[in-house]
């Protein structure tokens, strides 16, 4: 069965965010933005397309913008490019602080082990 572009739309949008808030950990909270390209190949293969034309494209690039990221076309190559800021959360709950905190703990010791 293919993949809807909703559906695409959807679980790229939710995997970008989870990755922007391990970024913001990561980053140790620098606001440092980081870059997702989204190639013709994977929305082919995501929505079990022969190929991606132009109207695709732009349904996709829209879903990223009403998801409130940066993104742009980029016609020639047939790629989409969404530039991502870290997400910085104010509001945690036990179990996430929790593994935020693990992370860190990660982060410290492997740059302490560099050192």
């Amino acid at each position: 069965m293919p993949f809807n572009d909703d559906d695409f739309i959807n679980s790229t949008v939710r995997d970008i965010k989870t990755v922007a808030r391990e970024h913001a950990v990561q980053a140790k909270g620098r606001n440092e933005p980081f870059t997702v390209t989204i190639t013709n190949n994977d929305i082919r293969q995501a929505t079990d397309r022969e190929r991606v034309k132009t109207p695709v494209l732009e349904k996709i690039h829209t879903g990223f913008i009403a998801a409130g990221l940066d993104a742009e076309i980029n016609y020639e190559d047939k790629l989409i490019k969404v530039t991502v800021e870290p997400i910085v959360k104010s509001a945690y709950s036990l179990n996430q602080l929790k593994e935020a905190a693990n992370t860190i703990d990660e982060i410290y010791l492997r740059e302490s082990l560099e050192d």
